[in-house]
C-alpha cells in the first residue's frame, strides 16, 4: 500500500455499495426475497429508497432507530439504498441482523495486488509458482520469515499464487485452522480469549486450562458438551462451537455511540472502552478516520483494533534503539499471527507515510538507563550511585566481601544483545566503571580478587574471570553462577532440558548435581539464587511445569544434616508473580526479593524472615514510582545495593 492508502480506504469503505451489494441479479434467495418484500412495506413513495422518516415509520424507540439509519447510510447521502437496508431488514440485534459487507475482503484484494508487484506482475501469470526461498527473501522484513514459510502449504517448496492468497487470508484474520474467524453478520470469534487460557501453547485448551479461564459452576459441564471428539480438550473449532464465544463490533459501536449520531467520537470512544484496552484508545483516532471527519464510522470502527478481538492488541511496545522512533521490527505482539493485519494496523497509524511511528502516531516506551541505589538502613537514606554516562543498563549486581566494590553487568548500547554484555566495577560509592571484560551476572570470590559469571564466547558456560586480568577459566556448561559464601562451591543452573542445580567445588575442580528434574518437584529453577551467610542454604526461584507456572521462593540445604533438604518459604498469590533474585542479609535473618504490591499498583521489594512462616513486608526507603529488579547486600548488613528498571 503506497501514500494513497487512506484515500484509497477511504474510497472502499464509502464505494463498496456499487460492486458487492448483498442482494444481486441472480435468481433470489428466500430471504431476498423477503428482505426485498420488507422494503417495499416501508418505502412509501415506491422510489426505491428510505428516507429516515420511512425507515423510523412511528417505531420507537425513534432515537435509537433514527441513529441505526444514520450508521447504516454508508454512503451518507441521507438515504438507504436496498444495499444498505439489508443487513437490519428484520433488526440490528445480533440473531436478527442479516449479512454485513466483508471489509476484509478488500484488504485481502489490496494485499494480493501488492504481492503480485512483489513478483513482477504474478497476476499476469496466475499458474506459475514462486519458490519458496524466494518468497520468503522477497517478503523478508515484511513478514517474520517463521510465518511466511506457512505459506507452502503443501510443502513443495513452492509458493503458487492460489496459496499465497490462502495465506494472505489466513495473516488477516479471515480463518485460521480452517475456521472462520468471522460470521457474514458481523460476529468476530473472541480468539484472543482462545489464546490467553491456552498457556501451554498447544493450541488446544486443556480442561484445567478451560476451567481456569472460564469462571462458574457450569463451566465443567459445558467443556464436556463442547468436547465432541472426546479427547480431553477443546480444539479450536470446538471452541467456535461453543456459545458465547463470539463477539459483536455492532453490538459495541452502538453501545459506545452514547449521543446518537451514528459516529463514534474520541470522547465516547475512550469512555466506553473497558480499561484494558484503554492505552491505544487515544491512537484508534485518527489513524483508521479514513474519511478524516474526526469520528468513527462503524466500518472504520470494525476494521480497527478494537473491533478485532483476534490478539492481544494492546502489548507495550518498546523503542529497543532509543531512537524516538518505533520501526515495524518493534512493533510487534505476542504472538507470531496475523501478520498482515499487523502491517495494516502499522500502515494506519503511519499517518505521515515515512515507515516508522513517532509519539504523535503511536505510545510506545522509549528507554532509559538502567539506574542504580544505596538504600541506607541507617535513617532508610536512598542515594542514587553513578556509574557514568556511557552504559545504558546495570543489573545483576554483588558487593564484594571486603565491602569496597560493586561488580554488575551492563551494556553500551541499547540494541546490544546478551553475547555483548560486560562485566563491569565500580567503587561501592560509585564512579566510573571499570570493564573486567564479557559477561553476565558476576558473583565475587571470598578474597574480592575474582568474580564468577556467565558467557556466551569463547564457549557457553560458567567463567571465572580474576579482576587482576589474565585468561578467564572455563568451568562448566551452565548458566547463572553464585560463589558460596565460604569460597568452597560456586552454585549454577543448567537448562539444556529441565533445568537442574550443580554446583562446582573450587578445590576438586568437579560438578555434581543437587537437584535434578526427578529428584524435585518443581521442575524449572531460575537464574540469579543466593546463598545464605553461612554457605549451608541456597535461596532460590522455581515452579512446578513452566517457567511463569505458581512460582515459589525455594530454601534448598545444599550440605546435608537435616530432616527436609527442600523449603517453600514463600508463594505468592495467583497472579503477583516473584522476581527471580533474592539478597540474604549477613545475619541470616533478612531475604529481600520484588512481588507485585497491590497498594502501590506495582511491583516492588520485599523482606522476609527465612527463620519463620511471618509474611513478607514492604523495605522501608524504597522508591514508590519505580520498577526494582536485583538486589545486594554490603558485608556489613548497613546498605542495601538496588537496581531498577525502566517499566
Amino acid at each position: 500500500m503506497n501514500k494513497n492508502f487512506r484515500q484509497r480506504w477511504s474510497w472502499c469503505l464509502c464505494g463498496w455499495l456499487l460492486c458487492c451489494g448483498v442482494l444481486c441479479a441472480d435468481e433470489p434467495t428466500e430471504r431476498e426475497k423477503l428482505v426485498k418484500e420488507a422494503f417495499r412495506k416501508v418505502d412509501r413513495n415506491s422510489d426505491g429508497s428510505l428516507t429516515s422518516e420511512e425507515f423510523v415509520g412511528g417505531r420507537q424507540p425513534a432515537q435509537v432507530l433514527q441513529r441505526d439509519f444514520e450508521i447504516f447510510d454508508l454512503d451518507r447521502d441521507g438515504k438507504l439504498s436496498l444495499t444498505e437496508f439489508d443487513p437490519i431488514a428484520f433488526g440490528v440485534e445480533r440473531d436478527k441482523r442479516g449479512p454485513l459487507r466483508d471489509l476484509f475482503k478488500s484488504l485481502v484484494d489490496d494485499f494480493v495486488k501488492e504481492f503480485d508487484r512483489d513478483f513482477g506482475d504474478w497476476d499476469s501469470r496466475p499458474d506459475e509458482s514462486v519458490p519458496l526461498a524466494t518468497f520468503v527473501e522477497k517478503l523478508a522484513g515484511k513478514i517474520p520469515n517463521e510465518v511466511l514459510v506457512t505459506a507452502d502449504r503443501n510443502r513443495d517448496r513452492q509458493v503458487s499464487r492460489a496459496e499465497a492468497r490462502t495465506f494472505i487470508e489466513i495473516q488477516v484474520g479471515e480463518r485460521r485452522n480452517g475456521i472462520s474467524l468471522r460470521r457474514p453478520n458481523g460476529l468476530v470469534n473472541n480468539h484472543q480469549y482462545f489464546l490467553n487460557m491456552d498457556r501451554n501453547q498447544n493450541d488446544h485448551l486443556e480442561r484445567a486450562e478451560f476451567l481456569a479461564g472460564v469462571p462458574g459452576d457450569q463451566s465443567g459441564e459445558l467443556f464436556d458438551q463442547s468436547d465432541q471428539s472426546r479427547d480431553g480438550r477443546l480444539s479450536l473449532a470446538e471452541w467456535a462451537d461453543m456459545p458465547g464465544m463470539w463477539l459483536d463490533p455492532v453490538h459495541d459501536f452502538r453501545q459506545l455511540d452514547t449521543n446518537l449520531s451514528g459516529r463514534v467520537d474520541a470522547v465516547e470512544l475512550l469512555a466506553g472502552t473497558p480499561e484494558w484496552k484503554r492505552p491505544v484508545c487515544k491512537r484508534i483516532l485518527p489513524a483508521f478516520d479514513f474519511d478524516a471527519d474526526g469520528e468513527l464510522s462503524l466500518d472504520e470502527y470494525r476494521i480497527s483494533p478494537h473491533g478485532n478481538t483476534l490478539l492481544h492488541w494492546v502489548p507495550t511496545m518498546t523503542d529497543s534503539n532509543n531512537d524516538q522512533k518505533l520501526s515495524f521490527e518493534e512493533y510487534k505482539y505476542d504472538r507470531p499471527m496475523f501478520a498482515l493485519l499487523r502491517v495494516f494496523f502499522f500502515r494506519c497509524h503511519d499517518l505521515n507515510h515515512d515507515g516508522v511511528l513517532d509519539l504523535e502516531e503511536y505510545d510506545f516506551k522509549t528507554l532509559k538507563p538502567g539506574r542504580l541505589y544505596s538504600l541506607h538502613q541507617d535513617g532508610n537514606v536512598l542515594k542514587r550511585l553513578s556509574f557514568g554516562d556511557k552504559y545504558v543498563h546495570c543489573g545483576s549486581q554483588c558487593v564484594s566481601p571486603d565491602g569496597k566494590w560493586i561488580a554488575f553487568d551492563g551494556k553500551d548500547k541499547y540494541e546490544a544483545k546478551l553475547p555483548e554484555y560486560k562485566i563491569l566495577i565500580i567503587p561501592i560509592e560509585g564512579g566510573e566503571p571499570r570493564e573486567i571484560g564479557l559477561g553476565l551476572m558476576p558473583s565475587f570470590s571470598p578474597d574480592s580478587k575474582k568474580v564468577a559469571c556467565s558467557r556466551f564466547s569463547p564457549q557457553y558456560g560458567i567463567w571465572i574471570m580474576d579482576l587482576a586480568g589474565g585468561e578467564p577459566e572455563y568451568i562448566a556448561r551452565g548458566w547463572g553462577a553464585e560463589w558460596s559464601p565460604d569460597g568452597k562451591e560456586i552454585y549454577f543452573g543448567e537448562y539444556a532440558a529441565r533445568s537442574s542445580l550443580r554446583v562446582y567445588n573450587t578445590e576438586t575442580k568437579q560438578v555434581k548435581v543437587v537437584v535434578s528434574p526427578d529428584q524435585k518437584e518443581q521442575q524449572w529453577i531460575q537464574i540469579n539464587s543466593c546463598w545464605s551467610p553461612d554457605s549451608r542454604r541456597l535461596c532460590l526461584w522455581a515452579s512446578k511445569q513452566t517457567q511463569q507456572d505458581d512460582p515459589v521462593m525455594l530454601l534448598i540445604n545444599m550440605r546435608g544434616g537435616v530432616k527436609d533438604p527442600v523449603k517453600v518459604r514463600y508463594r505468592p498469590p495467583p497472579g503477583k508473580g516473584l522476581g527471580a533474585d533474592f539478597a540474604w542479609h549477613p545475619n541470616g535473618r533478612r531475604i529481600v526479593f520484588s512481588t507485585y504490591c497491590d497498594e502501590r499498583k506495582r511491583r516492588q521489594f520485599y523482606e522476609l524472615d527465612p527463620e519463620t512462616n511471618d509474611p513478607p513486608k514492604l523495605v522501608v526507603g524504597q522508591p514508590e514510582n519505580e520498577n526494582p529488579c536485583e538486589s545486594a547486600w554490603t558485608p556489613d548488613g548497613k546498605q542495601l545495593i538496588l537496581t531498577f528498571h525502566p517499566d
